[in-house]
């Protein structure tokens, strides 16, 4: 048999052995999968918190309220950590309060999370951390 057809025959028989153990166990298995639903609930749940807080320190933003802002980016931060479009909101955030250090920072942890080949989040966080180097460096 070619390794196609052993495959093959691997997946039919765990196929049949998974159906005769949920067979065998249908209080695990039914318990198990409501256990599932209620795990990918709760994590929806989270990533739409997340973007809610997101939005509203957007607004703060647009208002001009600096510390509101960063205070829902954080919290959306605690919720989501790797979102690329939130650690570059903190870093915004950071430049505008004139906490270059911070902005350093946060620009760092896009460049880290960002895709490689995501080239508007890393030019984005380049751009900010160049602006952050400058202006700690009195420039």
């Amino acid at each position: 048999a070619t390794v196609e057809e052993k495959a093959e025959e691997e997946r039919a028989k765990t196929k049949v052995e998974n159906e005769a153990f949920e067979k065998a166990h249908p209080d695990f298995c039914g318990n198990f999968l409501e256990d599932q639903k209620k795990r990918q609930a709760q994590v929806l749940k989270k990533e739409e918190t997340a973007l809610t807080n997101k939005l509203k320190g957007n607004k703060a933003f647009q208002r001009k309220k600096f510390d509101e802002a960063l205070k829902f980016y954080l919290e959306s931060l605690t919720l989501k950590a790797y979102e690329p479009t939130t650690l570059l909101n903190v870093a915004q955030v950071y430049l505008k309060k004139h906490d270059y250090a911070d902005a350093i920072e946060f620009c760092t942890r896009t460049l880290t999370v960002a895709s490689k080949t995501n080239h508007d989040f890393r030019a984005k966080a380049l751009s900010r951390r160049a602006t952050a180097l400058e202006k700690l460096s009195g420039g």
